[in-house]
């Protein structure tokens, strides 16, 4: 299956069943870019805006039933070069601004978001000072909190 982009925007993409997820360069100043629009593009090259992420977002995951995105986001405030942390963040794609974090696990960075294929759990890489760690969580950040044990 060829599907033909041009026209549509610049950025990353990811299938979903009939669907690609997009993540697409947002109105871009003189200066910065501002954001990414998230977007649905169907397979006639249709685009569905479904709001705007901050431009420090990197890799959206869509859920397996297509109605939630998890990504990773430095936190606020953060310096440009190197952010103090970055955490795993979940939004229904209907409501992107009411993005929730998951908790911080250690000191460093959570990133790299996989869901579980019931959709149920996220499985995210923990990058500190100590060796890189896989771990599993409730994707609605409940308490349980898995380390997978990578020997």
């Amino acid at each position: 299956m060829e599907i033909d982009l041009r026209g549509v925007a610049r950025g990353a993409f990811a299938f979903c069943g009939a669907l690609l997820l997009g993540m697409l360069s947002a109105p871009v100043t003189a200066q910065e870019i501002s954001g990414y629009e998230l977007a649905l593009v169907d397979l006639e090259g249709k685009k569905e805006v479904l709001g705007t992420l901050p431009p420090t977002i990197f890799a959206p995951r869509l859920s397996p039933d297509g109605k939630r995105v998890a990504f990773e986001l430095a936190d606020e405030g953060a310096g440009s070069q190197q952010p103090a942390s970055i955490r795993v963040y979940v939004a229904d794609l209907q409501k992107l601004e009411q993005r929730r974090a998951l908790p911080l696990v250690g000191t460093g960075r959570n990133w790299a978001p996989v869901w579980s294929n019931d959709g149920q759990r996220l499985a995210f890489l923990v990058t500190s000072d100590k060796p890189d760690s896989i771990y599993a969580r409730r994707a609605d950040g409940g308490p349980d909190l898995d380390r997978a044990d990578v020997r």
